[in-house]
C-alpha cells in the first residue's frame, strides 16, 4: 500500500489544501458518500447526473479522513469550517 499525506494527495492531483484534520493516511479511497467510513479518502467525482462535490460534507460528516472535491465545493467547506473554529485570546 502506498502512503498517502494530505500535502501528497493535493500535490498529486493538482488541488489545493484548504483545511486540516487527521494525520496520517487514508485508510482507503471511496468515490461514493454513502459508502465513506472512518479514515476514507472521498473522490467527487463530476457524473453525468451528479456532482460527487455536492457531497463532500456528507462524507466529513461520515468520519472521511479528506474530500477531494471542485474548487466551489471545497470553498463552501472551507468557509462552513472558518466560522465555527472559536479561535482563543
Amino acid at each position: 500500500m502506498i502512503a498517502l499525506e494530505g500535502e501528497g494527495v493535493a500535490q498529486g492531483s493538482g488541488a489545493e489544501v484548504l483545511g486540516r484534520g487527521a494525520e496520517g493516511s487514508p485508510q482507503r479511497v471511496v468515490i461514493d458518500s454513502r459508502e465513506v467510513g472512518p479514515g476514507d479518502l472521498f473522490v467527487g467525482l463530476i457524473g453525468e447526473r451528479f456532482d460527487g462535490g455536492e457531497f463532500g460534507v456528507r462524507a466529513l460528516k461520515a468520519g472521511a479522513w479528506g474530500v477531494l472535491i471542485g474548487n466551489q465545493w471545497a470553498q463552501e467547506i472551507a468557509a462552513a469550517c472558518e466560522q465555527r473554529i472559536e479561535m482563543p485570546e
